[in-house]
């Protein structure tokens, strides 16, 4: 059974525009909106650097408007890895038919 506040809660992607003071507070770009995002305590406990330019997942309260918080960093290189293999396999293939 789902906890009801899984209904009110959304987890969206995000963009770090700036840092505003040292208590872990940033203005994040979220869905073409800014908003005030506080870090989770995970990300405090772990001591996880956010730097502004990060892409990072958030999590909203839809009962609270223009307070997030941030939950998880997005890594970027995944994605650029994936797109490498695919290209060195188009390759492959290409070399393949060719013989």
């Amino acid at each position: 059974m789902l906890n009801p506040e899984d209904y009110r809660t959304l987890y969206l992607p995000g963009y770090v525009l700036s840092r505003i003071g040292p208590d872990g507070n940033f203005v994040v770009l979220v869905s073409n909106k800014e908003i005030i995002g506080s870090l989770s305590d995970r990300l405090q406990r772990n001591s996880i650097r956010i730097l502004p330019g990060d892409h990072v997942a958030v999590k909203i309260n839809m009962f609270v408007a223009g307070h997030c918080w941030i939950v998880d960093l997005i890594d970027d290189n995944v994605e650029e890895d994936l797109d490498d293999n695919v290209e060195e396999d188009l390759d492959d293939n290409v070399e393949e038919d060719h013989d």
